[in-house]
């Protein structure tokens, strides 16, 4: 309950000890039980009695970076605890700054970690890795007024880059969250982009459903459909990155570069890729079986580190084969010296940089056999840079694509089918044809056409269907070099020309007025056999003549070059429904990022406008964001 100071009082201490100060009204908040002593003092109750509320912050946010190992508490900022029946109001009059190691509640801080500031009753800050209440307090007497994530890796030095010269677990700032500055989604394992205002997961997705996460060193979460994204982030309160929103939060990452190695990493932020090796090498034993540094914890001054191991089986100790050596490359790419020989023992052996190795004892090994692993803490790319954006987001670019929410469209023209067209003409039965009959030659760039001699030494035009025209040249030498045409009564149109192609051996196509319609000429040794001879009669007729075994007139039709792709239902999987799209893509949504070997294709522009919301492969992933509260 709020109380008014007497005049010429500056404080007040109540029963407990604790000091009362007045406000800038010069009233003091006080638990009820401390009326009866507040008004022996000389205290008396407000013209209005009111309750103070929960959160009071000038500033929005009211808890942020000061360094890369403090944070500050802004002026103007009071919290309140509930315990009991007991209001306590924690006050904080002017900026306020301290630094995490002097707050931490256990042990030192740890990299790529999600901490948790909290106040208590008793007036101490903590910092605590429990997401519930910090050691030796309670729910009931602290309260959880924001938080960080301690960043992964040290940056190293890049000129221009915000987190330049940051070191390994250092508060990462735009991790920084509070009571009044929050995300609506999952906050944990998030960074604030201020250009794009919205909360981004700092390592992409892992695990599925209420489990996805941005966490430090999991596993990297793919080979699921878009949709499947959609939900699993959807499921922790965000939602997928549009473009602009990633290339903003892009900003700063490696650009025209990919991971080092070029080797799916598997996991966000800690990798062991193996690369290479000479021999059998334990035939049948996994390459994650020798190699470990997952529980790898790197100390908060490391700038640099190895990015890649040799190992080689020790020619130190004789013909015994049971030792081994190994050389790390520094981020300069320099192979350093061997180390002494080390005993296999078939056990989990802890070498330098905390790097495990576990041989397996007693396999055949071979002296001078070697095997090389890309192990890194901190993605790191092929110009050995930190693969990190300005707001500290890992691996945007160059790892794996990572699904946008924004809409395209992929348009394939069917594939070269020659199907009839509905255009034909007539082809009239004649006991006797008149005219000459009509060959086909091919140009000087190998396409056919028909020719024939003709009476009236002029070239005729056949019309199919109405708008459709092809010629039939006038050719005094038509029979030579030319192939006679035949007509198969009983074919499928709109295959009833035949030829015996001796010149190109296959069928061939005849061009129309409109490139989009051929005539299609069929090749069939046995042409003269499978069909009857084709006159053109020029004389008073004007007309394709033969002599139909039916007595019958016929049709030539010509041939559609292609065919549209086809509208129809694509199942999404999950007994949730189906895409109505054109030919076997049609919906597409954006990939960014590019993948573990793209190279010079990577960056934070980096789209590909190819896929459809139903592939799946190790090389997509995803990355969730949400707007602030």
């Amino acid at each position: 309950m709020w109380l008014i100071f007497p005049a010429g009082m500056t404080e007040f201490i109540d029963s407990r000890g604790v000091k009362h100060f007045p406000d800038a009204r010069g009233q003091v908040n006080a638990p009820d039980s401390e009326l009866g002593a507040f008004f022996n003092a000389g205290f008396a109750y407000p013209a209005v009695v009111e309750y103070a509320p929960d959160l009071n912050a000038l500033y929005t946010p009211f808890l942020t970076a000061a360094s890369q190992t403090q944070l500050s508490i802004k002026e103007g900022t009071v919290v309140k605890i509930i315990n009991g029946g007991r209001h306590t109001l924690l006050r904080w009059d002017a900026d306020t700054t301290f630094a995490v190691a002097d707050k931490l509640d256990a042990g030192a801080i740890e990299a790529g970690k999600d901490y948790y500031v909290y106040v208590c009753d008793d007036g101490e800050i903590v910092v605590s890795l429990n997401s519930t209440f910090p050691a030796g307090y309670s729910a009931a007497n602290s309260r959880k007024i924001g938080g960080f994530h301690s960043y992964c890796c040290a940056t190293g030095s890049i000129p221009g880059h915000s987190l330049d010269g940051f070191a390994t677990g250092a508060v990462l700032p735009q991790s920084v969250w509070c009571l009044n500055f929050r995300s609506r989604g999952q906050q944990e394992g998030h960074v604030y982009d201020p250009k794009a205002r919205q909360w981004l997961m700092i390592y992409g997705q892992s695990s599925t459903g209420a489990n996805t996460g941005s966490i430090y060193g999991a596993t990297i979460t793919d080979s699921r459909v878009y949709d499947d994204h959609v939900e699993d982030i959807g499921a922790v309160g965000d939602r997928l990155l549009d473009d602009n929103g990633f290339s903003l939060g892009a900003e700063g990452s490696n650009q025209k570069t990919n991971i080092y190695g070029s080797l799916d990493p598997v996991t966000w932020g800690k990798c062991a890729i193996y690369l290479s090796k000479t021999g059998t090498w334990a035939a049948g034993v996994p390459a994650s079986a020798w190699i470990n540094r997952t529980a790898y914890v790197p100390p908060v001054a490391a700038v640099n580190e190895a990015q890649e191991y040799k190992f080689t089986i020790s020619t130190g100790h004789g013909s015994d084969p049971n030792f081994f050596t190994y050389q790390k490359r520094n981020p300069a790419g320099v192979l350093g010296e061997a180390s002494d020989p080390i005993q296999i023992t078939g056990a989990a052996q802890a070498l330098a940089d905390g790097l495990l190795v576990t041989f397996p004892a007693a396999v055949g090994w071979v002296t001078g056999e070697t095997a090389t692993f890309v192990v890194m803490n901190g993605l790191v790319d092929t110009a050995n840079r930190r693969m990190v954006s300005n707001i500290g987001c890992e691996a945007m670019c160059g790892v794996v694509w990572q699904w946008l929410r924004d809409q395209s469209y992929r348009f394939d023209r069917g594939a070269v089918a020659y199907v009839a067209g509905g255009q034909t003409t007539t082809l009239t039965h004649a006991a006797a044809p008149g005219g000459n009959p009509i060959y086909v030659k091919f140009g000087v760039d190998g396409t056919p056409y028909l020719c024939c001699n003709m009476a009236s030494a002029a070239d005729k035009v056949l019309t199919f269907g109405t708008n459709y025209k092809l010629v039939v040249k006038h050719d005094a030498d038509a029979a030579t070099g030319g192939l006679p045409l035949y007509f198969d009564y009983d074919a499928t149109l709109p295959y009833r020309f035949l030829v015996n192609n001796t010149i190109l051996g296959k069928d061939c196509y005849a061009l129309s007025n409109d490139p989009n319609y051929l005539l299609p000429i069929k090749h069939d040794a046995n042409a003269a056999v499978n069909g009857v001879a084709v006159n053109y009669d020029d004389g008073a007729d004007n007309r394709l003549e033969y002599i139909s075994p039916g007595a019958a007139n016929a049709t030539m039709d010509l041939a559609m070059t292609h065919t549209e792709p086809q509208w129809g239902y694509q199942d999404l999987g999950s007994n949730k429904g189906s895409l109505y799209r054109q030919g076997g893509y049609g919906d597409i949504k954006l990939l960014a990022g590019g993948n573990w070997n793209h190279g010079a294709y990577c960056g934070s522009r980096c789209r590909t406008a190819y896929y459809y919301r139903w592939v799946t492969g190790a090389y997509i992933g995803a990355r969730g964001c949400a707007e602030p509260r």
